[in-house]
């Protein structure tokens, strides 16, 4: 969906319905005014760093150093935090400096 479509949504619901954000805009400069522009905007490229995030844990899940770590009797949470979730991370932080800097510069 496109941000303006889910921007309107996130205000119908939150602003509006259950009056937990402010739907009047930016009238006060508080930083709660700012929660829902920031999600409405924030919900595309997140959308694509999870699918990223979830490829390279698979990928990294079957391989031998993870193995070999459940094998030594490490606990399944202290593997997937401290050996999987470190190198999975890589293909995303590679994927988040071209978009932040694209972001910041002011193209698309």
């Amino acid at each position: 969906m496109p941000s303006f479509v889910v921007a309107s949504l996130l205000v119908a619901v939150f602003a509006v319905a259950m009056r937990i954000f402010p739907a009047d805009g930016w009238v006060s400069g508080r930083p709660l005014d700012m929660v829902l522009p920031a999600v409405a905007l924030s919900l595309l490229p997140m959308a694509y760093i999870t699918r990223l995030t979830r490829v390279s844990m698979i990928d990294v899940l079957g391989s031998d150093y993870v193995r070999t770590a459940r094998a030594k009797g490490l606990s399944k949470t202290r593997v997937i935090w401290k050996h999987c979730l470190r190198n999975a991370m890589l293909p995303v932080l590679s994927y988040l400096g071209p978009a932040a800097l694209r972001r910041w510069s002011g193209r698309s």
